[in-house]
């Protein structure tokens, strides 16, 4: 699968076979709040439960938009036979944070939205960008200007030692899953403390594009 970059906001926009993934913005807040209601997603995110309000989705969003070192894509369905957004609707969020100490990544859809590949789609898309993105900066720190004006192809790049974390309940038998399909390894697990409750937390790891086949997979 391939997928295009182009600018949306000023941003990198990330277009698929299916999807669009774009920075949020805050036109985006009733798409986020409906999302943050749904208690088979929230469930398995750090606070354990759906926002109370529109106002605390709305803190979170401004968070998100703001954070230096977090990004975070709404997922959009696009027409395959035109190419274009079906409509302006957010269905899901693939985000990261703590980008320049452990890049740690999470992403969930709609439950309608389950079961059709959408996530595993968008996920692959997304650690590609972000690990083009990151070796060539490491490359040509000065030339990010040139590329936010092109449109370009993201293709494998040919050298990595990039790395993502990603980190779970160890109940989620569906989001290891999707990690699994989208070449994370499973690292290790340790029972924590969040939001007051005591859980099992595992942690997979995403290598990078030439590391993927020197790591040995884990079973959990």
């Amino acid at each position: 699968m391939n997928a295009q970059m182009e600018l949306e906001y000023g941003r990198r926009k990330i277009r698929t076979a299916r999807l669009i993934l774009r920075p949020l913005t805050i036109q985006d807040l009733a798409d986020c709040h409906a999302l943050r209601q749904e208690e088979e997603v929230m469930k398995w995110q750090p606070q354990g439960r759906p926002d109370e309000s529109l106002t605390e989705t709305a803190e979170w969003l401004v968070r998100r938009m703001t954070q230096n070192d977090s990004l975070t894509y709404g997922i959009e369905l696009q027409d395959t036979t035109t190419g274009t957004q079906s409509r302006r609707r957010v269905i899901g969020l693939v985000a990261s944070h703590a980008l320049d100490t452990l890049p740690t990544c999470g992403i969930f859809l709609a439950p309608k939205f389950w079961g059709r590949g959408l996530a595993t789609e968008a996920l692959t898309a997304w650690l590609a960008d972000w690990e083009r993105e990151k070796l060539r900066r490491r490359s040509a720190p000065n030339n990010s200007n040139d590329h936010d004006q092109q449109e370009t192809t993201i293709e494998p790049a040919p050298t990595t030692s990039t790395t993502m974390w990603a980190f779970l309940n160890t109940e989620n038998h569906r989001s290891k899953g999707l990690l699994r399909r989208c070449n994370f390894n499973y690292h290790a697990r340790e029972d924590k403390m969040e939001a007051g409750r005591s859980i099992c937390v595992e942690s997979w790891v995403w290598r990078g594009t030439r590391q993927q086949d020197e790591q040995p997979c884990l079973q959990p």
